[in-house]
C-alpha cells in the first residue's frame, strides 16, 4: 500500500496569479470602513506570513463564485513545486474549504495532492464530496498512481454510500487495490449491503472478462476461500491443499429429454475412491481386461482395487482370477467355456489416499479443522453534517 507523508503546512499562502481572480469578483471586506487592495491587482511578498488576510467573524473571509460555464474560476490557487495552492482551515466545527459550482464545486490539480483534506476531530471528515444528481467525488490519475487514495489509522480508508457505493476503473492496473494490516477481524475489502434478503441484499457483484473472482492465500497456510453465514457457521470452504469441504448435500441440475430440469444428488463414500467401468467379452470362458492407462496411473497400489462383475447372458458365474497394476483376468466358474459379454465396475483408492476412511468426531473437534472467521458487523460511520452556507 502506498504511504505518503502529510503536506507540511509551514505557510498558509494563497497566491493569486495574473487573471487568477476574474474581473467582477466581489471580495467583501471583513469590517466596514477598512480598505483593501484591488482584487485585480497581483500582490507579491516573500515573507513567511500570508501576503493578504481577509478575516470575518460572521461570514466568509474570502469567497469565490462562478455562475457561468465559460471556464472561468470562482477561486483559483496555484502553488509552486512544494507550495500549497489553496489552504483552508476551519475551526472545531467549521468548514476549511467549501466550493459550489455548476459542474465542479472544487477542481484542484497538484503535484502530490490535488485536494488534501485533514481533520483532527474524532468524528470529522477529511473530504466530503456530495452531489444531488451527479458524482460526489471523481479521482483520476494519468500515471501509474492512485486515482483515489484513502488511509486511516483506526477507521475506514474510503467509505462510500450510494446507489453504487464505489465505481472504479483501472485501464492499465487494478480497479481497486485494498490492503489491510494484520489483526483479528480486519479485512482488506469489506462489502456490506443492508437491503432486504429477497431483493437487493447482495454484498458484492464482481464481473471479469476472464476470471470473475481470484481468491488467494499464503501457500500451505489458511484457506483461499470460505463461505460463512452470520452465525459463524462454515458452509463451504477450500483449504490450502485444494481440498473442498461443505455442509449439506452436493446437488446438480440435470437436463431431461423433454427440455425440463431434474435435481440430482451426489453419492457419498466412506473412503476416497477413483472409479471406472466398462464392458468386455468373455471368449471360451476367459478374457483379460486392460485398465485405462490414465486410470492405472492414478490409483494407489498400496491397496488392492475391487472389480464388480455383471454378466450379460446365461452363465455358471464369473470371477476375477488375477489382478495386476495394468489389467485383470476374468474366468467362468467351474471351468466353464462360455462366450458372452459382461459389465465391470472398478473401485480403487486415489493416488496418495490408500487407507483413508471416514472418521467420527465431536462438533468441537470438527470446528478445529474449519476456518475461524468470526462475523464482525461493519462499524457504523458518522455521517458528516453539511452546514448551510451563510448568505453573503
Amino acid at each position: 500500500m502506498r504511504t505518503k507523508s502529510s503536506p507540511i503546512f509551514a505557510a498558509a499562502a494563497i497566491v493569486a496569479a495574473g487573471g487568477m481572480l476574474a474581473a467582477g469578483l466581489a471580495l467583501r471586506p471583513a469590517f466596514a470602513g477598512v480598505a483593501y487592495p484591488s482584487p485585480d491587482a497581483v500582490v507579491k511578498c516573500s515573507s513567511a506570513s500570508p501576503c493578504q488576510t481577509y478575516k470575518n467573524t460572521n461570514s466568509a473571509g474570502l469567497e469565490g463564485i462562478n455562475v457561468t460555464k465559460t471556464g472561468a474560476a470562482g477561486l483559483e490557487g496555484l502553488g509552486g513545486v512544494f507550495g500549497i495552492g489553496v489552504l483552508g482551515t476551519g475551526g472545531t466545527s467549521g468548514i476549511g474549504l467549501e466550493g459550489t459550482g455548476g459542474d465542479y464545486g472544487v477542481y484542484a490539480t497538484g503535484g502530490d495532492w490535488g485536494v488534501y483534506g485533514f481533520t483532527e476531530e474524532a468524528a470529522g471528515t477529511g473530504v466530503d464530496g456530495r452531489s444531488i444528481s451527479g458524482v460526489g467525488v471523481i479521482g483520476s490519475s494519468g500515471c501509474a498512481c492512485d486515482g483515489v487514495y484513502g488511509e486511516s489509522d483506526n477507521g475506514v480508508g474510503v467509505d462510500a454510500l450510494g446507489a453504487t457505493g464505489i465505481t472504479s476503473r483501472g485501464f492499465f492496473s487494478d480497479g481497486i487495490s485494498s490492503t489491510a494490516a494484520t489483526g483479528g477481524g480486519v479485512v482488506a475489502l469489506r462489502g456490506v449491503n443492508l437491503g432486504d434478503n429477497s431483493a437487493d441484499g447482495d454484498g458484492a457483484d464482481i464481473t471479469g472478462s476472464y476470471i470473475g473472482v481470484i481468491a488467494r492465500n499464503t501457500a500451505g497456510q489458511g484457506f483461499p476461500f470460505a463461505a460463512i453465514d452470520t452465525n459463524n457457521q462454515d458452509l463451504f470452504y477450500v483449504d490450502s491443499a485444494g481440498n473442498l469441504f461443505y455442509h449439506g448435500s452436493l446437488n446438480n441440475f440435470s437436463k431431461t429429454r423433454g427440455g425440463q430440469v431434474a435435481t440430482t444428488y451426489t453419492p457419498r463414500s466412506a473412503s476416497p475412491t477413483i472409479e471406472d467401468n466398462g464392458t468386455a467379452q468373455l471368449v471360451g470362458g476367459e478374457t483379460t481386461v486392460q485398465l485405462d492407462p490414465a486410470f492405472a496411473h492414478s490409483i494407489d497400489l498400496r491397496s488392492a482395487y475391487q472389480v464388480m462383475l455383471t454378466p450379460d447372458g446365461d452363465t455358471r458365474g464369473l470371477y476375477v482370477a488375477m489382478k495386476s497394476p495394468t489389467s485383470f483376468v476374468v474366468r467362468e466358474v467351474q471351468g466353464g467355456r462360455g462366450t458372452l459379454a459382461f459389465d465391470y465396475h472398478i473401485y480403487a483408492a486415489g493416488l496418495g489416499q490408500a487407507g483413508e476412511r471416514m472418521s467420527e468426531m465431536s462438533p468441537s473437534q470438527a470446528a478445529m479443522r474449519m476456518p475461524h472467521a468470526p462475523f464482525i458487523a461493519a462499524k457504523p460511520h458518522a455521517t458528516p453534517v453539511l452546514k448551510v452556507r451563510p448568505n453573503h
